[in-house]
């Protein structure tokens, strides 16, 4: 890229005050709409049906799914936690042998007592069962008693000593003290088969009494496994298709439904300030995104306070449009038409800044519609496809096609999303609304174009579509009153579209900003060559009246622009298509006419301006310079147009006419040879006809004009001191 021409009003030459303005009012721009944005997300702006339910109420209808959601339920996951929770057991500590030995020892001193009552002959059987039963450990059964005082010497060692054989080896095993009864019910599985009946009965009994608890619980242990079982528990998903039931009409309301009514925003529910400084901190985010985008790659949006204006109305009010239509319903949000705002900034500015704002506002729509995922990517794509496809100057027919692709793309998210679910009406109806969008969309664009246009005074397409019809009352009036201003008009604008395309410049608007430039030589028509018939009238005025009266037909320009209510943008092709140049040819005949060539005042000849302040008006300022003077070109083979061109262009460079239009070094060699291209085309060199006389003179068809204006290039390349035009 070759570096911008020099800059005749620098930055250090600004006021500070207007240095302090221009820093300041993006800061403050961005401060509003923070605020303003904050506030649409906050508040209710039309009333959402609501329901009135608590835990425990009987549902009084059916409770439908107003979209399709799919969120983390909080009530689901903590049930499943307790669950977890509960179903750990507590934990004991391995068996303790110290009790298990104890245990043993107790054993052999209770069995030594009842080896003492079973030899006391003196003592009748009832005192006997009294003494046994009164130890602390039995509790036996008469009828046990009854075997056990029976029990021959022999059998009963044999009793004994299986007993503590089976106390032994079952308190090695775990006992744990609500698992005693387990414990005790399997003692007759360690009981040796060889005995007898009446000793297997004694042994069971005894040993079933003298078994103790030998492992306590661990307090610790217990709370770090269920501690580790909550830890482990996913959050539980809840998800609805659109239409599917919440709660039937009848069904007791748990704590479940209550949680999944408030994600549809179907409860009546006050925000809360946390909602309030997330909403804020998000927008927050999304503004400055994109503020430091547009810093970034679109700084001239910063010194345009009708750019930050319009793209901040947009913005709001597509926010207001998000907030009206997408919470608590269940189709509308789908119908949301970002593809609309996104076309028209693509068409109004650039599709860069499009898709980054068509972020931002996804990003929001998403938030508003309750943290949806779906609805944050359904708005982007639509929003990037319609930035993407649609151009910069596009036809009325263009953005019914964009919109048609939008609603393919809306289409190709809704079945991503919705395609394995269940609810096929609800598939087709969101198939349909998705494509439908794209349609509302294009025609939300062309109504907004029309508001935009009208409200912000920016040039649209279409606007500039209006303009370029030849059949526009002032064109028509210019073509009755002047039409040889007319035909040059033309010429300009041919000569400079073509430039202006080739340097990336708004073709559409050079070309209809060339056929207004001079329209204020309707005025005075035939104070100008291209509208004279023989002699001029200029040869009986003063050069200070020549000069004043070509420099009026700007302003007489802007007079009849602002009365067909041109925009501002076209109005500004007429105050710069000359700049702040030097009408030469009056201010030299003055000169040359003065006896003191010193009170000649310069700024009488002198173009009012300002000098072109965009590329634009730059273009049409070259190409009204160069067609005028081709049209005085005697000599117009290649070399000496591109000489004409080069030399013209120059000169203007020189006097720092473009120093103000951002055009870079490359943009104007580019224009240069645009220019010496097209007039080569325009004046090509016809094929000698049988019997035409052979002639140094150009047909008079070639030739254009025979008079010359003043100030037109009346040389014959090359000639070092070329005139400027007065006017073209």
């Amino acid at each position: 890229m070759s570096p911008p021409l020099r800059n005749s009003i620098s930055q250090s030459a600004w006021s500070p005050a207007i240095r302090w303005w221009r820093t300041i009012r993006p800061m403050i721009f961005g401060t509003l709409l923070v605020a303003i944005l904050t506030m649409v997300l906050i508040f209710d702006i039309l009333p959402v049906p609501q329901l009135e339910l608590q835990v425990g109420e009987k549902a009084p209808e059916d409770t439908l799914a107003p979209r399709a959601v799919t969120y983390v339920s909080q009530v689901l996951t903590e049930r499943a936690r307790q669950e977890a929770v509960a179903n750990v057991r507590e934990v004991y500590n391995p068996p303790d042998m110290r009790v298990a030995r104890s245990q043993v020892s107790r054993a052999v001193l209770v069995l030594d007592f009842i080896d003492t009552v079973r030899a006391d002959t003196l003592a009748g059987r009832p005192t006997q069962k009294g003494y046994i039963n009164a130890v602390p450990e039995l509790e036996l059964a008469d009828e046990t008693l009854d075997i056990l005082l029976n029990l021959t010497a022999q059998h009963w060692e044999i009793a004994r000593q299986e007993t503590l054989n089976v106390v032994d080896e079952a308190m090695r095993e775990q006992i744990r003290s609500d698992r005693l009864e387990e414990s005790r019910a399997a003692i007759p599985l360690l009981v040796r088969l060889e005995l007898s009946e009446n000793d297997s009965a004694v042994v069971t009994a005894l040993a079933q009494q003298l078994i103790v608890p030998n492992s306590s619980p661990n307090p610790q242990l217990t709370e770090q496994y269920r501690q580790d079982a909550e830890n482990n528990v996913q959050p539980v998903q809840q998800s609805f298709d659109i239409n599917s039931t919440i709660v039937l009409k009848g069904d007791i309301i748990d704590e479940a439904d209550i949680e999944a009514m408030q994600q549809f925003g179907l409860m009546q529910a006050e925000t809360s300030w946390q909602d309030s400084i997330s909403m804020f901190i998000a927008v927050v985010l999304f503004i400055s995104l994109l503020g430091l985008y547009i810093t970034r790659f679109h700084p001239e949006f910063l010194t345009s306070g009708r750019h930050m204006m319009l793209l901040s109305a947009l913005l709001v009010m597509f926010a207001l449009i998000a907030k009206l239509t997408v919470p608590g319903r269940a189709l509308l949000p789908f119908l949301y038409p970002a593809a609309g705002l996104s076309m028209l900034l693509t068409v109004l500015f650039d599709p860069n800044l499009a898709i980054a704002v068509t972020i931002c506002l996804a990003g929001m729509v998403g938030f508003i519609g309750g943290n949806s995922l779906e609805l944050a990517i359904y708005t982007a794509v639509g929003g990037i496809i319609s930035s993407l496809v649609i151009k910069k100057s596009p036809r009325i027919s263009a953005f019914f096609r964009t919109g048609v692709l939008v609603g393919i793309a809306n289409t190709c998210v809704i079945l991503i999303y919705r395609l394995t679910g269940s609810d096929l009406l609800g598939l087709f109806q969101l198939v349909g609304v998705s494509f439908l969008n794209g349609l509302f969309s294009a025609g939300l664009t062309l109504t907004g174009f029309f508001v935009v246009g009208n409200v912000f005074n920016v040039v649209t397409s279409l606007q500039l579509q209006e303009l370029a019809r030849l059949d526009h009352p002032l064109l028509q009036e210019l073509l009755r009153q002047a039409p040889g201003t007319y035909h040059h008009s033309l010429m300009v604008a041919n000569l400079a579209e073509q430039a202006a395309r080739r340097i990336g410049a708004d073709s559409a608007l050079v070309r209809v900003g060339s056929f207004y430039h001079d329209v204020g030589k309707i005025t005075r028509p035939y104070f100008f060559t291209e509208n004279q018939e023989g002699s001029g009238v200029h040869s009986r005025l003063d050069p200070l009246t020549s000069a004043q009266t070509i420099v009026n037909h700007v302003s007489d320009g802007v007079e009849l622009a602002r009365r067909y209510r041109l925009p501002e943008t076209i109005q500004a092709f007429i105050t710069e298509h000359h700049g702040r140049r030097n009408i030469k040819f009056f201010h030299h005949m003055a000169i040359k006419a003065a006896d003191d060539p010193d009170s000649v005042n310069e700024q009488d000849y002198q173009y009012p301006g300002p000098n072109p302040q965009s590329r634009e008006t730059a273009v049409v300022l070259l190409a009204d310079s160069c067609e005028a003077a081709s049209t005085a070109l005697q000599s117009r083979g290649e070399e000496q147009i591109e000489e004409l061109v080069n030399q013209i262009i120059d000169e203007i460079m020189l006097e720092g006419a473009l120093d103000e239009s951002g055009l870079t070094l490359g943009d104007v060699h580019t224009i240069k040879e645009s220019f010496a291209e097209t007039l080569k085309g325009r004046f090509h060199v016809r094929p000698k006809y049988p019997g035409q006389r052979t002639s140094d003179k150009l047909d008079p068809i070639d030739q254009g004009p025979s008079t010359t204006r003043p100030g037109d290039h009346v040389v014959t390349l090359p000639e070092p001191d070329v005139p400027d035009p007065a006017e073209g």
